[in-house]
C-alpha cells in the first residue's frame, strides 16, 4: 500500500499546486490541509507564522502516520 503525500497550504494558491501534482502524479495519493482560518500569513508574526506551521505539520504527520 502506498503512502500519501502530505501537502499544507498556508491559505494562498495551494489548490492550484495540489491540482498540478494530481496531474502530474495521478497514481498518488495526497492529504491536502488549508489554513485558510489564519491566511494571509503575511501580517502575523514571526513566532506566531512558526507556531502555526508546527501545528499543523503534526496535525498532517498524524494524519499520514494513521493511514
Amino acid at each position: 500500500m502506498n503512502k500519501s503525500i502530505g501537502l499544507f497550504d498556508s491559505g494562498v494558491g495551494g489548490i492550484s499546486i495540489l491540482n498540478s501534482l494530481v496531474t502530474k502524479l495521478h497514481n498518488e495519493n495526497f492529504i491536502y490541509l488549508s489554513d485558510n482560518k489564519n491566511c494571509p500569513y503575511g501580517d502575523k508574526s514571526v513566532s506566531y507564522t512558526h507556531l502555526r506551521a508546527h501545528e499543523t505539520e503534526a496535525d498532517l504527520v498524524c494524519r499520514l502516520l494513521l493511514e
